[in-house]
């Protein structure tokens, strides 16, 4: 096998457990809600739910609820409304302390 295919494999798979690169957090707790297994990252103004399991396509519309049910139960801190972004993979929203 390629050694730079290797390189490539080992890079993609130890960012499997990471926030979007750039992002400064403080916490970091793993949660569950509903069918859905999220690592919140977080600090003092806003949080990133990285979801973990398989869902199938008629799954997606509940994951940000679940991303944003999530970051509340593991910040204690409300999410800002409008501030919510991302995909079914990684959600990304301001905090309201």
């Amino acid at each position: 096998m390629n050694k730079t295919l290797i390189a490539a494999m080992l890079f993609a798979l130890a960012a499997c457990d990471t926030p979007k690169v750039g992002f400064r957090y403080t916490g970091k707790k793993p949660v569950t809600v509903g069918k859905n297994h999220f690592t919140v990252f977080y600090n003092d103004k806003q949080a990133q739910a990285l979801r973990h399991n398989r869902i199938k396509l008629r799954e997606t519309a509940q994951v940000q609820e679940n991303a944003v049910t999530a970051t509340e139960t593991v910040t204690g801190c409300k999410v800002r409304l409008g501030s919510i972004k991302g995909d079914p993979g990684l959600v990304e929203m301001r905090l309201k302390c």
